[in-house]
């Protein structure tokens, strides 16, 4: 099953989980949502700091062996 990407501004993530997201500029990349500051964190180089975040999804867990 994949999992469609949720608008932003219908629903946020769990707090502290890392999320795939897409920015309003159209780039890729991996976040948390902090729900105390209501803000999105992340290291990933490919999202600038001024950058909104306009979807994101969970990614699906998969079991390998």
């Amino acid at each position: 099953m994949i999992m469609a990407y949720v608008l932003n501004d219908d629903q946020k993530p769990m707090s502290g989980v890392d999320v795939h997201i897409v920015t309003e500029s159209g780039f890729k990349g991996v976040a948390k949502y902090w729900d105390v500051t209501g803000a999105w964190l992340t290291c990933d180089k490919a999202i600038n700091i001024d950058d909104r975040v306009k979807k994101w999804k969970y990614e699906d867990a998969k079991i390998k062996q």
